[in-house]
């Protein structure tokens, strides 16, 4: 149906199924009825085993063009609490995504990599990262900034959310992250 309509791509989600059996055989199923479709994937089980991410994609599915994580799994606050500026001491203080990044190299995976920064149901940044005046606020406005930069470093696409599914995003939470 989405190709009918002239779409330029599309993202299939598989919703906490414990195994990706599902995920992999609809992902190859359309690749192979759409060769040419820009394809991605939100395997949302990844979510608790990021360092697999990558393995998943380059291995499991033909010619994935994109990932998306709801977790960039980005840690902000504590530098920007000292005053500190974004360094490579900053940008090494990063646990994981320095990690993504060698994995998706380990697994020559070419595809874009999109990231969530103050995503739902991922953990807080700052308790007022969704209030409408979140742009006001400026601890939360210097935290989601710092993230979003951050991002940068880690993933081709920085993403975000409103505070549930279903909930747009507050404008002032878009302008801290720009």
């Amino acid at each position: 149906m989405a190709v009918k309509h002239g779409v330029d791509g599309v993202w299939l989600i598989d919703h906490y199924n414990v195994h990706t059996h599902n995920l992999t055989a609809c992902f190859n199923a359309a690749r192979a009825h759409f060769p040419a479709l820009w394809m991605g994937v939100n395997p949302l089980q990844f979510n608790r085993r990021p360092l697999d991410i990558f393995k998943y994609v380059s291995q499991e599915l033909d010619r994935c063009d994109g990932l998306w994580c709801d977790c960039s799994f980005i840690e902000p606050a504590l530098p920007i609490r000292r005053g500190e500026p974004i360094t490579l001491k900053t940008l090494r203080q990063q646990l994981v995504p320095p990690k993504l990044l060698e994995e998706k190299e380990k697994r020559h995976w070419r595809g874009l990599y999109f990231a969530g920064i103050a995503f739902k149901g991922q953990p807080l940044y700052h308790p007022a990262q969704d209030a409408e005046d979140v742009a006001h606020n400026l601890d939360a406005a210097k935290i989601l900034h710092h993230a979003a930069v951050l991002g940068t470093y880690f993933c081709d696409v920085v993403v975000t959310s409103g505070s549930k599914t279903g909930e747009a995003c507050p404008v002032g939470k878009l302008s801290c992250l720009r």
